[in-house]
């Protein structure tokens, strides 16, 4: 398959039409398949795209510039958000995990001292205070 202007990511896969004897598309077309059908969802020849150009009032073309600017910014700040989010959960995944182990290292503690038997101390018949 040759070189295809729509991404792949975006529409799977695509088809090309014929190459030039210089390596260029020879008034070929390009086809976007669905991924999941294989139908064709947007056909279009080369040079159409640009054709639409022609359509467009500079209206259009200053508002969707503009658009475009706001969604670029939009990215860039969920883009921005979303590495915050990342390194938040990171930091409370390392602090879960120290208060796991320091909650498993008392919890062994409190076992031990429940388990070994208490010293004894000095017998009450060996106090002076009772007159021993």
């Amino acid at each position: 398959m040759s070189p295809c202007p729509v991404s792949p990511r975006r529409w799977g896969t695509w088809t090309a039409g014929p190459l030039g004897p210089d390596g260029s598309y020879a008034g070929g077309v390009c086809r976007a398949l669905d991924p999941v059908t294989g139908e064709v969802l947007a056909p279009f020849a080369f040079g159409g795209l640009a054709a639409l150009r022609g359509e467009w009032t500079d209206a259009d073309v200053v508002r969707i510039t503009a658009a475009n600017v706001v969604l670029q910014r939009e990215v860039r700040s969920l883009t921005a958000g979303r590495e915050r989010l990342t390194k938040r959960l990171a930091a409370a995944r390392d602090n879960a995990r120290f208060a796991d182990r320091r909650i498993a290292a008392l919890e062994a503690q409190i076992a031990e001292q429940l388990t070994v038997p208490p010293a004894r101390g000095p017998s009450f018949g060996s106090c002076r205070a009772h007159g021993a």
